[in-house]
């Protein structure tokens, strides 16, 4: 089963048995345009549910199914429904008894024909070419997990921590990308993924073509080129910023460029692209600095920026701080 939803079976049932909502109803079919598998095991359940119907069922044996259903469940497949006219809905029993026998043996079926790979970036950036002719730049201490049949039946990767995709366009066979809970919708394009110390909020920043950024009900936007976006985890929001983050992708080209910018948010880039904590005072964390580094090494930059600003520079414990009584 696609990892769009952990709860797909509870929607399918839903569906089929004419309870979903017009949300579940679009969350159930953007998971089938997904996948081939996955529109051909919602058709299988649809026909079986049909045969059923047409039917003299016996409402004690469905309730007896529906029992032992629950019964053999485990916790993540168990579901609590707030209506009990709805959970006591015997088209709904009939489907999800349906549902939970079938996948069981659908999902043992799929576990044993399809092996999960891993991309693991470690302690260095990490750049690979997928199946599919996809280049893939990880970020150090990214992940990315990926199914053997990827490029076959499916393009759809899932991403902890940061990554750029330079994807191959395929209108047949979309390429996804799920973090945190949210989902990046290839549309021909070149894009930056990215999630925060905390996993609270998800970054995206388009560099060409064109994505949609989206959660697991359906409800997302289109991004274009230089166009960016962040999800709130807290909130549920996706919302486009204003500005486009400058130095996302240093860690890809070696590239920071700096134009009028804080000597605070420079700080904050020089420690992202070379692993340091490096920290401007307050005295001068607002001083401006524009420059362009390109792959140089980390005393160089900080060389530099000292001579620049006039600044000092001292190693204090594990931090780097930059000090001084004011800017030249």
């Amino acid at each position: 089963m696609s990892n769009n939803s952990e709860h797909i079976d509870v929607l399918i049932a839903l569906v089929l048995s004419g309870e979903a909502n017009a949300e579940q109803v679009r969350e159930v079919e953007l998971w089938k345009q997904a996948s081939e598998g996955n529109r051909a095991y919602f058709e299988e359940m649809q026909q079986v549910f049909v045969s059923v119907q047409s039917t003299d069922t016996n409402e004690y044996e469905v309730d007896a199914a529906w029992e032992k259903v629950k019964l053999n469940l485990n916790d993540s497949r168990v579901v609590k429904l707030k209506s009990k006219h709805f959970y006591e809905s015997t088209w709904f029993r009939i489907a999800a008894v349906l549902l939970v026998v079938v996948g069981v043996s659908w999902m043992l079926f799929v576990n044993q024909s399809v092996n999960m790979l891993a991309l693991n970036s470690s302690e260095k950036v990490l750049q690979d070419t997928m199946p599919d002719g996809s280049i893939i730049t990880l970020n150090k201490h990214s992940i990315i997990h990926y199914s053997d049949d990827f490029g076959k039946k499916n393009r759809r990767v899932v991403l902890k921590g940061e990554a750029y995709f330079n994807v191959v366009h395929d209108e047949q066979i979309p390429f996804v990308v799920e973090t945190n809970g949210v989902f990046i919708k290839d549309i021909g394009t070149a894009f930056n993924v990215s999630t925060n110390n905390d996993s609270s909020e998800v970054t995206v920043i388009v560099e060409e073509g064109e994505v949609y950024f989206y959660r697991s009900t359906g409800e997302g936007i289109y991004l274009k080129k230089g166009e960016s976006a962040i999800y709130n985890r807290r909130n549920g929001s996706i919302s486009k910023l204003d500005k486009l983050p400058m130095n996302v992708t240093a860690y890809r080209d070696g590239i920071l460029n700096f134009n009028n910018t804080p000597m605070s948010d420079v700080a904050i880039a020089i420690s992202k692209l070379y692993g340091v904590n490096v920290i401007a005072d307050e005295k001068i964390a607002n001083c401006k600095l524009t420059v362009r580094f390109e792959n140089e090494s980390l005393e160089t930059v900080l060389s530099i920026i000292s001579e620049t600003l006039g600044l000092e520079v001292k190693h204090q414990d594990a931090n780097i701080v930059f000090s001084g009584n004011t800017c030249n």
